[in-house]
């Protein structure tokens, strides 16, 4: 297990950001229309689980985010690439993982000395 360093060892957060990095259409219309019913339902228990914390869309261009909260990287990674679109190949996520915003602590605990 990771550990950072400030004022304690802590384990590194069971956090992880994934971002949609290709967004492919399909050929025709049509052929997403049978995905998206079991999208919405992998989605919906995948955020009932806890697996999913939180979910964005993108404004500024065709996209996602989404938090998630996981035991390594590689279950993150699992866990975004069993949403149909994905296991499809219309959609693919970078997953990275994210904690807490260190520089507080470090900040906080060089002005106490």
């Amino acid at each position: 297990m990771k550990y950072v360093a400030y004022s304690t060892m802590k384990p590194v957060a069971k956090f992880f950001m994934a971002m949609s990095t290709k967004f492919s259409k399909p050929k025709l219309p049509t052929d997403i229309d049978p995905l998206l019913m079991d999208e919405i339902e992998t989605g919906w228990r995948l955020v009932k689980e806890g697996s999913i914390r939180e979910l964005y869309w993108r404004k500024d261009e065709m996209g996602s985010f989404v938090v998630l909260e996981a035991n390594s990287l590689a279950e993150a990674t699992a866990t975004v690439n069993s949403l149909p679109f994905a296991k499809k190949g219309y959609i693919k996520f970078k997953v990275m993982p994210v904690g807490y915003f260190e520089p507080f602590e470090a900040v906080y605990l060089r002005l106490q000395k």
